[in-house]
């Protein structure tokens, strides 16, 4: 896994070249707990089965794996959503890449549907802060 430049709206750089085993972590603040919706922006040029999913600190796997459509090039960026159950409290959440192939240029996590990819939602923003990573790889087994 590494960074480029990437295409997708707003710019900056996306995670590309991901690989089974790999994974990227947040550390997430949550005022109120409740079901979430995750969203990564994505692009894949082939469709990718159980590409990631999310797994807390201890190792639970919080969202089963996601599968990825094809958006027909490295480039090409759709948006991938699943929903999450969160504790109130901060917490480390990682992203644990179970088949590559695929490169992400945004995580949000929101309590609304997101309508706007690069920025949270103004209640997300209030519910949850999202730390950029780096972070430390939570030591639990997967």
């Amino acid at each position: 896994m590494d960074l480029e430049n990437t295409s997708d709206t707003g710019g900056g750089y996306d995670l590309g070249w991901t690989g089974g085993g790999q994974w990227f972590c947040y550390t997430v603040d949550v005022a109120t707990a409740g079901t979430y919706t995750l969203g990564l922006r994505i692009a894949a040029p082939s469709a990718v089965a159980g590409a990631p999913h999310l797994s807390d600190a201890a190792g639970t796997d919080l969202t089963g794996a996601v599968d990825l459509p094809a958006t027909g090039d490295w480039q090409s960026w759709a948006s991938v959503t699943t929903q999450v159950a969160l504790p109130a409290a901060r917490q480390t959440l990682t992203v644990d890449q179970d088949n590559g192939g695929w490169n992400s240029s945004y995580l949000g996590i929101s309590a609304d549907e997101p309508t706007s990819w690069g920025r949270p939602a103004s209640r997300c923003r209030r519910a949850l802060r999202l730390a950029a990573p780096p972070c430390a790889r939570p030591e639990a087994s997967h």
